[in-house]
């Protein structure tokens, strides 16, 4: 009886989805111009926006990961990280790189440390919990110079962002010593590459490659969804049930859409909710939310880099959803107590319209500073890896 039942919910579940399928198809067709617009703005934010600031990070943290470098890191931060997060020394790749690069690189250099045997499974699902974040350049040059119009508002986000990430990965880390889960000790030297190191740099780029094409091409999906949803008016539909749970709050509804559109497409949604005609206070504590949650599509990139593992994402999608609604209260609490951060007492102050060209230019400072910093780790590296092959020898 019982599998009649579970076979019967399988074949709705399989109908239903076939019918969602077909239905966003044939909108895909009514809707083709706008359709092709958002796809042709999604090439574009990946080309301009994404790869430049994800892809050297990429290739970095695979060559971190496939050299014999991850003793000297284990050794020197395993002290530090141990005490705060409850985690090996070698996790501390994924939390900084993690916080200094952007989505999914967090995931990506934990389902790598966890493939490889230098963690355990625990640890790799709290390390996803906390370590999958909105990259800084992403944050103040896109969001604050270029959404904003204000390297405060950037700064301001990437701030209450990152705040809210460290005390995720501490509270996690205080919960798994009172479980009393204990850290396994690995040889990381056992599981380190012996390729050369040319051969490290060609499979990192290599490796590199497939992921950011992986990324761009979620982004350009997401886009799509978002224009047929929006055509299909979708959304105004979706968000009904909410309009009251908003006023009680005393927050606009006109928040609401946009909201539910960065939750599908980061990107994309954050752009809407800064073009939303309401108070900065508002407007930017949404834009925190959505930093922190990150979204279907960031979900969905996560699932591409863990997809050969056997990780559970349900850790994470609950901490995201605490990581947004920390960082939007934060950002409320210093922007209405902190006059530094509140640009509703500049009369000056006026919403910029989105311009991809503006990205562009925004960007070019930080992507030089990137470049130099790049450059400087990568010789500190190569010197530490080669002193390192001397003392193996």
């Amino acid at each position: 009886m019982n599998n009649s039942i579970s076979f019967k919910i399988i074949k709705i579940k399989d109908l239903l989805i076939s019918l969602l399928i077909i239905m966003l198809f044939l909108m895909l067709i009514i809707f083709s111009n706008s359709s092709f617009y958002c796809a042709r703005k999604g090439i574009e934010l990946f080309l301009y926006n994404v790869v430049p600031s994800i892809f050297p990070f990429l290739v970095l943290s695979n060559i971190l990961i496939n050299s014999n470098i991850l003793n000297i890191i284990q050794k020197l931060f395993n002290p530090i990280i141990k005490k705060i997060f409850n985690l090996p020394g070698i996790a501390s790749i994924s939390i900084v790189l993690g916080l200094v690069s952007g989505y999914p690189i967090g995931a990506k250099i934990t389902a790598d440390l966890y493939s490889k045997n230098l963690i355990n499974k625990e640890e790799a699902e709290r390390l996803l919990a906390f370590t999958n974040n909105s990259g800084p350049l992403f944050i103040i040059s896109f969001v604050g110079i270029s959404l904003f119009n204000d390297t405060k508002t950037g700064v301001l986000l990437l701030f209450t962002h990152i705040i809210s990430a460290i005390l995720i990965g501490i509270i996690l880390g205080i919960l798994s010593r009172k479980k009393n889960i204990r850290l396994d000790d690995f040889n990381i030297s056992e599981n380190t590459s012996n390729l050369s190191f040319s051969e490290i740099i060609v499979n990192s780029v290599k490796n590199s490659v497939n992921t950011i094409l992986t990324i761009g091409g979620f982004i350009i999906f997401f886009s799509v969804i978002i224009s047929i949803l929006s055509s299909g008016h979708f959304f105004y539909f979706i968000t009904k049930p909410f309009e009251y749970i908003f006023s009680l709050l005393g927050i606009s509804s006109n928040l609401l859409i946009p909201i539910f559109q960065g939750i599908i497409e980061l990107t994309n949604g954050i752009s809407f909710v800064a073009n939303t005609n309401l108070p900065y206070i508002y407007i930017v504590s949404a834009c925190a939310f959505l930093l922190g949650f990150g979204g279907l599509s960031i979900y969905m990139q996560l699932h591409a880099v863990i997809i050969n593992t056997n990780l559970s994402t349900k850790k994470y999608l609950l901490c995201k959803l605490f990581h947004g609604i920390l960082a939007s209260i934060f950002t409320y609490l210093l922007i209405k107590y902190t006059p530094f951060f509140n640009l509703d007492a500049l009369p000056t102050y006026t919403k910029p319209v989105t311009n991809m060209q503006t990205v562009i230019q925004a960007n070019e400072l930080n992507l030089f500073l990137d470049i130099i910093s790049l450059c400087f780790i990568f010789c500190v590296f190569w010197k530490m890896y080669e002193l390192n092959k001397e003392k193996s020898k």
